[in-house]
């Protein structure tokens, strides 16, 4: 009768079910039978006996053929229970216990245990905690806030988060809520710190010291300290670095000394072995190295030397003195001076314009303003009138428009030296160096190495060729370019800019620190900005420009920098009214309103949008638009790296 009673007999396995009731099976090769009377099962299997209310209970016991003796019972969700040869399980809501031959665990309501042969741990969360490792005999114990740490030659403890200490047997650690801290080592190392106030500490040969903002700090060879923030000092055996925040003071000795760089405010100082140089912006400028020298004071002071030639001159506002080998000249400019040579035993004195006289080993020389005599060797020289006179001999020649102008030119070493009182000009030149001032106000220095000009008060030019030029013209710019690296600054109320071959930033208008215009090149990477209506910026693959709000433009570029046939347009006010665009030769696009309405040409195929997200193919391009096909494929799409495609948003 199906299907609610089946009845099925053999000689080895049988069945009886009465459905949904009653079901059994029988299998008497296998020793095994099940019989099933919802919610109740029984099932037999050689020795072994399961028996079971579905859901809830579930208990078998005994070994079946070939097995070991093993009992499981569930009283779900109560009670679990599993027994057999090595291991014993049970399992309640509030406690668990496992056991086996190589650990066992367990818990009771919080409490939580662990044992194997290498660890141990007892376990109360957030209360209690003792973890054991054999191996290491380190054992450590938690009792609320309460921290402890023992294993064989040290011990740790801690009450969180007061205070903590830890021992071994070469180290003593004390720290104490909320910053203090010790430390003792059988070394002798140590420290002491109550941070942020204090610190002292001591490793081998270094030793540091914080108090406050003070700190000093040495070991071998090494000596820092400093008052933060107004006082910084590091020193090692290579160099010594000084620093004074407040005074914008920075010192670099090395050497002991040997080499200095020092730059406080508007004062400047570096010296070597070789050479020095120091500055006090604007007024003093001094150089010199083993061969010259030269000092200027604006406007007062000016002074050069030559140590190889022995020569030198000096300019302090009308005293002048000037010294060459054996020669030494000391005057009041432009009234009276005096020249003195000790080893040919020329003397002159003048007394200007009335009176000058020269005497010297075969010379003689008289003049005033009603007349005058000269002999020298073979030359000779007189006049009648002041205001003319002229000379000239084998080496040398002179001429005056007296007391407009006067030329002196020493033919044998080609030293040329021109004098026109009015303007207050002195100019003194041969080939390798050269002087030159007018109206006490423009300045002019050159040697084979340098040019130095100066055009009082506000034009300085410093040019020390094949290795910088500095360039002033105050309050408007200044200007620095150093040869080395073809590095140029621009520095100006207005403008600031710095370039090299490779790099360049340019920034300004109407003030520097107010900056409307900028241009930064890195790379051949360039971005220009007018700020706030214009920007054009290019990178190795295309050329952006904008004109805010209304006007973008961008194109794609090849390799060698030239467009490569692609570009984006868009223009609009804030939302683009209209944008365009060419993704590759021979399609093209346009929008209106970002998408509202649009049309798009894609090889053969041609779109319509609307509403901007609706695009329907309409119909073919015509023969010229799809001619590529028998062509050489083109160049794949370009999609631009950066672009204001709103179709694409």
């Amino acid at each position: 009768m199906l299907p609610l009673l089946f009845v099925r007999s053999g000689k080895t396995r049988s069945h009886f079910a009465l459905l949904p009731l009653f079901w059994h099976f029988t299998d008497r090769t296998a020793d095994k039978s099940t019989t099933v009377a919802f919610p109740y099962w029984h099932k037999r299997w050689g020795g072994e006996t399961t028996d079971g209310v579905f859901p809830l209970l579930y208990y078998r016991r005994g070994a079946r053929p070939g097995g070991n003796d093993e009992t499981s019972f569930t009283l779900f969700p109560l009670v679990y229970y599993r027994r057999d040869a090595a291991v014993k399980v049970w399992v309640t809501p509030l406690a668990a216990s496992a056991r086996g031959p190589n650990r066992s665990a367990g818990f009771v309501g919080p409490y939580v245990w662990y044992d194997d042969k290498e660890l141990s741990f007892r376990f109360i969360p957030f209360l209690h905690a003792d973890i054991t490792h054999h191996d290491t005999g380190e054992r450590v114990r938690q009792y609320g806030l309460w921290f402890q740490m023992d294993a064989p030659g040290r011990k740790s403890r801690v009450l969180f988060p007061l205070f903590a200490k830890y021992d071994d047997e070469n180290e003593h650690d004390t720290w104490v809520a909320p910053t203090y801290f010790r430390m003792r080592r059988n070394n002798g190392d140590h420290v002491d710190a109550f941070v942020p106030f204090y610190w002292h500490s001591t490793f081998g040969d270094r030793d540091t010291t914080v108090v406050g903002p003070f700190y000093d700090r040495t070991a071998p060879g090494v000596h820092n300290f400093g008052l933060a923030p107004l006082l910084f000092y590091a020193r090692n055996p290579e160099r010594s670095i000084t620093v004074i925040p407040p005074l914008l003071t920075f010192r670099r000795s090395e050497h002991d000394g040997e080499n200095v760089w020092h730059w406080s405010i508007l004062y400047f100082h570096k010296h070597d072995k070789d050479s020095s140089l120091t500055t006090l912006f604007p007024l003093y400028w001094g150089w010199s190295d083993k061969h010259r020298e030269t000092r200027f004071f604006f406007p007062v002071y000016w002074h050069v030397a030559n140590f190889d030639e022995k020569r030198s001159w000096t300019l302090a506002g009308p005293l002048f003195a000037s010294d060459s080998g054996t020669w030494r000249t000391r005057g009041l400019l432009p009234l009276a001076w005096y020249t003195r040579d000790s080893e040919s035993g020329y003397a002159s004195n003048a007394l200007m314009p009335l009176f000058y006289e020269a005497t010297g080993p075969d010379h003689f020389a008289l003049f005033t303003l009603l007349g005058g005599y000269q002999r020298s060797g073979p030359s000779r020289l007189w006049y009648a009138t002041p205001l003319l006179w002229s000379t000239d001999s084998v080496q040398t020649s002179f001429s005056m428009l007296f007391p407009l102008w006067f030329r002196h030119t020493d033919k044998a070493v080609e030293r040329t030296t021109t004098v026109i009182p009015p303007v207050l000009f002195v100019s003194r030149t041969t080939p390798e160096e050269s002087f030159t001032t007018a109206a006490a106000l423009f300045w002019r220095y050159r040697d084979i190495g340098s040019a130095t000009t100066v055009v009082l008060p506000l034009f300085y030019d410093v040019h020390d060729y094949h290795l910088s030029r500095t360039t002033a013209f105050f309050p408007l710019f200044i200007r620095h370019h150093r040869d080395a690296d073809d590095a140029t600054y621009w520095v100006s109320p207005f403008f600031y800019s710095h370039t090299t071959p490779t790099y360049g930033t340019t920034f300004g208008f109407p003030l520097a620190f107010v900056p409307l215009y900028w241009d930064i090149r890195r790379g051949n990477d360039r971005t220009t900005l007018v700020l706030p209506l214009y920007a054009q910026w290019q990178r190795a693959t295309y050329r952006s420009t904008l004109v805010i709000p209304f006007y973008y433009h961008q194109e794609g570029l090849r390799a060698d920098g030239a467009a490569d046939g692609t570009y984006r347009r868009f223009a609009g006010f804030v939302i683009p009214f209209y944008d365009s665009g060419v993704k590759r030769p021979g399609d093209f696009e346009w929008n209106i309103l970002g998408g509202l309405i649009g049309h798009e040409t894609i090889g053969h195929h041609q779109y319509v949008r609307f509403l901007w997200f609706f695009n329907v193919e309409h119909g073919a391009a015509p023969r010229a638009q799809t001619a590529w096909y028998s062509q050489p494929a083109r160049t794949p799409r370009k999609v631009a790296a950066r672009g204001l495609n709103v179709v694409g948003f």
